[in-house]
């Protein structure tokens, strides 16, 4: 579950943000996998007016061979260090003063695939609006914002998933998107899209459970599946739809159908009923993950239980489950991990584990999370960017 970043963007929203962290190291003797796959996806500067300092979410996908997608939510803006020591790319920033400058909702990025197969650094993108920095994908209605969570590409068109929110809402989702983008190969600048209301979604009120589709995008024969999350927290639930890809690729007009039923007594229908919505055994509620198949064919997919610094495998041999929980195959660690507040609580959160095997192997992919204050308040955030260099930008791991 995302952690606080819609507070952090609330706050960035009210106060003006002006800080700086500086590390200065000298270049490691050896580099791990795990550590070249960082440098990718950390800062840099670009000799732009702004570079890119970070942003959570981070799903991947392909768009050809050689070049591939990454999305990202609230995105900080402002200017890498310059002058790090020789041979180390990424030591400190500093975040713009001006609020509306230093978060953006989202941003896209492209890394490419060198010819002897070796990843590029990401090249982020984001648009201008007025001479103001602008997320990629706009909501449809004055302040309301998306936050894209997952993506696909089906055919030519380039899918994404997103949530809508505005800073009043905060955590709590007003409904979900499904976007097109007609133009993927061109530059994310340059991307012409469409917004489809995802239907029958259920927003969090006293005595009702939320229901979202924006969790992931699952292309599978000839559909492409939505997974949803019904309810929020450590008791929500998981739960599927779908839509044929060629309704994507013809007019754009994806017709959802929805798992339901209990045990054998399943059912794909277009009715949509939330008190019959399938919930998928041995999988819990899922927020912000990515599901993929390994060399055998088996799923997988990779969750933070809230409240933890562990992440834990799931798998099956059918999306639809059951799903066996293999787990714990990774620790996050220090400083996130072990950090308190003054009351002994955790001082960060993870959140947004997803798996990129185009950087590993459908069996050992790469792992990124993201973590964040966990009281979400303006002033922490601030600490951390002082002094944590490395806050709110993508954190890496090989899976075991």
């Amino acid at each position: 579950m995302r952690s606080s970043s819609s507070r952090l963007l609330v706050a960035l929203g009210l106060t003006a943000l002006g800080a700086c962290g500086f590390r200065a190291t000298a270049p490691p003797a050896a580099v791990s996998r795990a550590e070249a796959v960082q440098r990718l996806v950390e800062p840099r500067p670009s000799g732009a007016a702004f570079d890119w300092l970070g942003g959570d979410v981070a799903s991947s996908a392909p768009l050809s061979a050689d070049r591939w997608v990454w999305i990202f939510g609230d995105t900080l803006l402002g200017r890498a260090r310059r002058d790090c020591p020789r041979g180390v790319s990424y030591c400190g920033r500093l975040l713009e003063d001006d609020p509306e400058r230093a978060m953006i909702a989202n941003s896209v990025a492209v890394m490419r695939i060198a010819s002897d197969g070796r990843p590029e650094p990401l090249e982020p993108y984001w648009r201008t609006v007025a001479g103001r920095p602008a997320p990629i994908f706009e909501a449809e209605r004055q302040g309301e914002f998306l936050w894209p969570l997952a993506v696909a590409r089906t055919g030519r068109p380039l899918l994404v998933t997103a949530s809508v929110h505005t800073r009043e809402t905060g955590l709590f989702s007003l409904g979900s998107v499904l976007v097109r983008v007609d133009n993927p190969d061109d530059l994310p600048t340059r991307w012409r899209y469409a917004r489809h209301v995802l239907p029958d979604t259920i927003r969090a009120a006293p005595g009702r459970a939320q229901l979202s589709w924006a969790t992931a995008l699952v292309p599978l024969g000839a559909h492409v599946y939505l997974v949803g999350e019904h309810g929020t927290g450590p008791g929500s639930q998981t739960v599927l739809a779908r839509f044929r890809a060629e309704h994507v690729a013809a007019s754009w007009q994806p017709a959802l159908e929805y798992l339901i039923g209990d045990g054998t007594d399943l059912a794909w229908q277009r009715t949509f009923d939330a008190a019959r919505l399938h919930h998928i055994p041995g999988l819990p509620g899922t927020s912000e993950c990515t599901f993929h198949q390994a060399s055998d064919g088996t799923w997988r997919t990779y969750r933070i239980p809230p409240g933890t610094f562990e992440i834990r495998l799931y798998t099956a041999v059918s999306l639809l489950g059951p799903w066996t929980d293999e787990g714990i195959v990774a620790r996050i660690p220090a400083p996130w991990n072990e950090a308190r507040r003054s009351d002994g609580s955790p001082r960060y959160a993870a959140y947004a584990v997803k798996a990129h095997p185009e950087l590993g192997s459908a069996d050992r992919p790469v792992l990124t999370y993201n973590v964040n204050v966990t009281d979400g308040s303006f002033s922490s955030a601030v600490r951390e960017a002082v002094q944590e260099p490395d806050f709110y930008v993508p954190r890496t791991l090989v899976a075991p």
